[in-house]
């Protein structure tokens, strides 16, 4: 059978006007609104020459500066406040000792810039002449106590460098001789300290840290003293706190907590009172895991979630405020995994995503007003 013969017997068994029939409209994308004040100011290609990969820790120093730690690429980044961008340091390391999966950053008065090494299990310190050290390496120095799996680290305005491991927390003086903080033993007094994995450490050297296996956190004075400030059930009755992630505090003292599993913050007072501030839900709808906090000294809190919606910002007045969410600053700049979070005090806030590897700034006079709503819907 010749094809023009086919094709007239399918005709004739097709219904009338088949052949004529339109295909069905392709349905319109979904429209993307990005949160009003929201740009991404370093993407996946970096610098135009090194990548990033995996945006992770974030610090911002006295003049305004943001450096980022790519996890994935082993680099870290610095972004001025005009916009420049300019790779501080990479896999090489000091050029002896590798930097694989860096994981966070820091930075001290003196405008030093310490990073932490998680695969390496390492810090590095880069001076602003732009000399790289290694002070801390995978045997933990002189401690006799290795460094497994290192994951957040911070800095006193002396220079004191703290590191949070999965085994302990390490302190870094300025000279680089390393010692133990706190061990596993916590406070010595029964309550444990499991898992270190977040820390926060002020100007005089005090010291908070959450324990994600232990379901708590601790605050170490300059003097040594430890002392367990919360645990699962300190903000009540039922479990409130559960596989903490992230510490930091404001300037009258009191410690802010990120649950990452019970999905919440919860604030300690100096004098030991708990009260949780952000719960799982708000309006009705469950939130993501809580991921990492910052607090500026006037109380101001700043969290990630991992999930849809991403960022927030809780007034001390208790107003809740959506900062960022999955859209980041619209289509081809979108937010994946918030992880890290900081803030200058200015206005402006930077929010990392892990899994879209860029970095955002929220411009807080840009947002739109939200209502006052002090979450206590949870």
């Amino acid at each position: 059978m010749s094809s023009r013969s086919v094709l007239a017997v399918l005709a004739a068994a097709l219904p009338l006007g088949a052949w004529a029939a339109e295909p069905a409209p392709a349905e319109a994308p979904p429209v993307v609104r990005p949160k009003p004040g929201v740009t991404q100011i370093l993407g996946p290609t970096g610098d135009g020459v090194h990548p990033l990969r995996g945006a992770r820790g974030l610090a911002l120093d006295a003049k305004g500066n943001l450096y980022v730690a790519g996890h994935g690429t082993n680099n870290v980044f610095r972004v001025s406040p005009s916009g420049r961008i300019e790779q501080l340091i990479d896999g090489s390391g000091d050029g002896q000792t590798r930097l694989v999966g860096p994981i966070d950053v820091a930075v001290d008065p003196g405008g030093n810039l310490y990073v932490l090494g998680q695969t390496s299990r390492n810090v590095f310190r880069r001076t602003p002449s732009g000399e790289i050290r290694q002070i801390l390496d995978a045997t933990g120095n002189s401690t006799r106590t290795k460094v497994i799996h290192p994951n957040h680290l911070d800095v006193d305005a002396r220079g004191n460098v703290y590191v949070s491991a999965r085994n302990a927390v390490f302190r870094v003086d300025p000279e680089g001789r390393a010692s133990i903080a706190i061990n596993e033993a916590g406070d010595r007094k029964g309550h444990k300290l499991m898992r270190p994995n977040g820390i926060h450490v002020t100007a005089d050297g005090t010291v908070f840290v959450v324990g994600a296996r232990s379901d708590n956190a601790f605050r170490r004075t300059p003097d040594g003293a430890v002392t367990q400030i919360a645990d699962p059930v300190a903000a009540g009755g039922a479990r409130k706190l559960w596989f903490p992630n992230g510490i930091s505090a404001d300037g009258a003292g009191n410690a802010y907590i990120a649950g990452n599993n019970s999905g919440n913050i919860l604030r300690v007072t100096p004098q030991g009172e708990v009260t949780e501030i952000v719960g799982p839900v708000f309006e009705g709808r469950a939130l993501g895991a809580c991921s990492d906090v910052e607090v500026l000294p006037d109380g101001n809190v700043f969290f990630t979630r991992l999930g849809a919606r991403a960022a927030w910002w809780l007034t001390p007045a208790g107003r809740l405020t959506e900062l960022i969410d999955a859209n980041g600053a619209g289509p081809g700049q979108m937010l994946k995994s918030a992880r890290g979070i900081a803030a200058d005090g200015k206005g402006n806030v930077y929010v990392s995503g892990a899994g879209s590897h860029n970095v955002f700034r929220v411009r807080l006079d840009a947002l739109e007003a939200a209502p006052e709503t002090p979450e206590k819907q949870k």
